[in-house]
C-alpha cells in the first residue's frame, strides 16, 4: 500500500493538535450512473498543477485532492482544506502581528484517507480543520448531483457486543430513504419492502417501526437485529437504531457509535511528506487492527448498481 513506512512515535499526554483520529465510512450511490470513487479520484489526479485541482464548495470553502496512489487493492492520498480567511496571527516577542502568507496561498489542513476498493470502505482522517467528509464528497462530485456518492458511518463492533451479551426485549428502527429497494440484500427486502408498502400508503417518505416481546420472558434474534443494521447502514438507509433491554438496562444505540481509532503521534512539522507517510501509516494500521470486521461485515458486493471501485 503506497510509498514506504515510516514508523510514529507515541505521546504520553500531548495536545489536541497531535491526536490523529481516523474513522471509518461506508461509500456507496443508488445510481448506476454515478462515478465511482476511483473515478472520481482519477480525474482530479489528471489535473496539473495541483493548484488546478482546487474547488470552492460553497461558503468559501475551498478543498483540493493534494495526493493520491491508486493500487489494486487500495486508494490512499492527502485531501487539502486551504484556509484564506481568519488566519490567526503569529506570535512574535513583542505581541501578535498579523500572519502574511506568500502570494496569499493560505494554509493546508491535511486530511490523510485510505479506500479498500474490494468493500468500497473509506478511512477518513477526522482533522477537525480539514476538509469532513461533506466538503469531500461535494469536492469529488464538482457540485453534481449526479456524481454525489454517500459516506456512511460504519459502527463500531463495540455496540454489537454488547448486543449479543444483552437481552434485547425491543428493537426500534428508522429509514432514512425509501426510494430504492434494488439496493437492499434479498434477505431484508421483506422488512424493506413493507415499510415502503406502508409509507406510501400514507404517503409520507420516512417510516419508523417498533418490534418487541413484549411481556414475554424472551429475547429478540440477536443476530439479524446486527446484520439488518450493518447492511441498511452500509447503504445509508437507515436513520434509527435503539435497542431497549429492559430491566432498567442503558438502551444500545447501533447509529451513535462510530468505528474509529485515534491516537496521539508525534507529527513533524519540517517536512511534509514525513509528515502524510506517519499519518497514513497511521491510518494503514487501523485498516489492518479492523480487516477481519470490515471483510466480513462489507466483503460483499454492497450494492447492485456499483461498480467496482
Amino acid at each position: 500500500m503506497g510509498e514506504g513506512v515510516i514508523g510514529y512515535n507515541l505521546l504520553i499526554g500531548g495536545s489536541l493538535d497531535k491526536t490523529v483520529t481516523v474513522k471509518f465510512f461506508g461509500v456507496y450511490s443508488d445510481d448506476a450512473a454515478t462515478k465511482n470513487f476511483k473515478e472520481q479520484i482519477e480525474h482530479f489526479l489528471a489535473i496539473t498543477p495541483v493548484s488546478a485541482r482546487e474547488r470552492n464548495i460553497g461558503s468559501g470553502i475551498l478543498v483540493r485532492l493534494e495526493t493520491a496512489e491508486i493500487s489494486d487493492d487500495f486508494i490512499e492520498g492527502d485531501f487539502c482544506r486551504i484556509q484564506k480567511e481568519n488566519i490567526p496571527p503569529e506570535v512574535g516577542d513583542d505581541g501578535l502581528a498579523p500572519l502574511v502568507l506568500p502570494n496569499g496561498r493560505g494554509l493546508g489542513h491535511l486530511s490523510a484517507f485510505l479506500y479498500h476498493r474490494k468493500t468500497q470502505v473509506l478511512l477518513l482522517q477526522d482533522n477537525r480543520n480539514g476538509a469532513s467528509r461533506e466538503s469531500i464528497v461535494q469536492y469529488l462530485s464538482e457540485k453534481k448531483p449526479e456524481n454525489l456518492l454517500t459516506l456512511n458511518p460504519i459502527m463500531s463492533d463495540d455496540a454489537f457486543e454488547r448486543l449479543f451479551d444483552g437481552n434485547p426485549k425491543k428493537f426500534t428502527f428508522g429509514f432514512a430513504q425509501l426510494d430504492n429497494v434494488d439496493v437492499v440484500e434479498r434477505d431484508y427486502r421483506t422488512p424493506y419492502d413493507n415499510a415502503v408498502a406502508i409509507a406510501q400508503a400514507f404517503s409520507g417518505p420516512k417510516i419508523e417501526v417498533t418490534v418487541s416481546m413484549g411481556r414475554r420472558d424472551s429475547v429478540l434474534d440477536r443476530l439479524n437485529i446486527a446484520n439488518f443494521v450493518r447492511r441498511l447502514t452500509a447503504r445509508g438507509k437507515l436513520k434509527k437504531a435503539l435497542v431497549d433491554q429492559g430491566m432498567g438496562a442503558p438502551p444500545i444505540n447501533l447509529l451513535t457509535e462510530q468505528l474509529q481509532n485515534k491516537l496521539i503521534i508525534d507529527l513533524p512539522t519540517d517536512s511534509v511528506k514525513n509528515n502524510y507517510l506517519i499519518r497514513i501509516s497511521f491510518v494503514r494500521d487501523t485498516f489492518e487492527q479492523n480487516m477481519e470486521f470490515i471483510t466480513n461485515a462489507f466483503g460483499k458486493s454492497r450494492s447492485v448498481s456499483e461498480k467496482d471501485g
